[in-house]
């Protein structure tokens, strides 16, 4: 996650870095800011309609409009990155802090974004342990396949 061993010359503990850097800053902050402004906005909306804001919230408009300001934050970030990357195409800044090109495809999560219905998916025992098995499990086969195609 310290390419250029930044920690290393800023004496920053390795182990504090975090691997999203300043990418999954932003969207961690756009997505919590997302919440506060659906507040504002549902209120506003349920008002003209003569509901009650819970009531709103709980709507399918009031779920889809929670899930177009999430899409709206994802596509800003990657825009805000897009033209930084743009603007700062050499130098230190775009090697280490602006190599985003894979993060382009983040907006790829707007379709399911734009289609989740705000309930909770499959929730079954036996899923749960499936999913939590299979990254370490994939993992260690990739380990596998790799160490015998090239380190044999």
């Amino acid at each position: 996650s310290d390419p250029f061993g930044f920690a290393d010359k800023l004496n920053y503990p390795f182990f504090l870095i975090a691997d999203y850097d300043l990418y999954g800053l932003l969207m961690f902050i756009g997505f919590s800011a997302a919440y506060p402004l659906f507040d504002l906005v549902s209120k506003k909306f349920a008002e003209q309609r003569g509901v009650k804001q819970e009531e709103y919230k709980e709507s399918f408009a009031g779920k889809k409009m929670l899930n177009n300001l999430s899409i709206i934050v994802l596509v800003l970030v990657n825009v805000i990155f897009w033209l930084i990357a743009y603007f700062f195409e050499s130098g230190v800044l775009s090697t280490y802090l602006f190599q985003y090109h894979i993060q382009t495809y983040s907006v790829l999560a707007a379709i399911p974004l734009y289609f989740y219905n705000g309930k909770r998916g499959l929730n079954s025992k036996a899923f749960n342990v499936v999913s939590y098995l299979f990254y370490p499990l994939h993992m260690l086969i990739l380990i596998l396949v790799f160490g015998l195609l090239f380190w044999l």
